[in-house]
């Protein structure tokens, strides 16, 4: 019996189930879906699927998409960085994904700018 190593199709298979199986799906189909696995600053899912380290939301927008156009982000309607659910996961542009934030009143912008500091003169 000759042993050959699993093709592309096979590879990819079990990447995609592994890469689900780490992910709470038990909320159903509207709520987040959570990484169960790593995660880095700020709560982001990681993971190393088919060869790189990713970020679990991409992952996931692309298994159900396909790849993220040029120039895009992938960004939560949820605004939960774990979310894994491709139902909250679109693909924005920066500038929509900071307007986004604004809106949302999730902005802490910082400034330097000595005119900005202490009481108004």
């Amino acid at each position: 019996m000759q042993l050959t190593k699993p093709g592309p199709k096979q590879s990819l298979d079990k990447s995609v189930q592994r890469f689900w199986s780490r992910v709470d799906q038990s909320g159903g189909r509207f709520a987040c879906w959570p990484w169960l696995g790593s995660r880095k600053e700020k709560g982001y899912g990681q993971t190393y699927f088919m060869g790189k380290n990713k970020r679990t939301h991409r992952v996931a927008f692309e298994l159900e998409n396909g790849s993220v156009p040029a120039g895009l982000l992938v960004c939560h309607v949820c605004d939960n960085p774990a979310c894994c659910n491709p139902w909250h996961l679109v693909a924005a542009t920066a500038k929509q994904n900071t307007e986004d934030m604004i809106h949302k009143g999730r902005a802490n912008f910082v400034s330097n700018l000595p005119h900005q500091k202490g009481a108004a003169r």
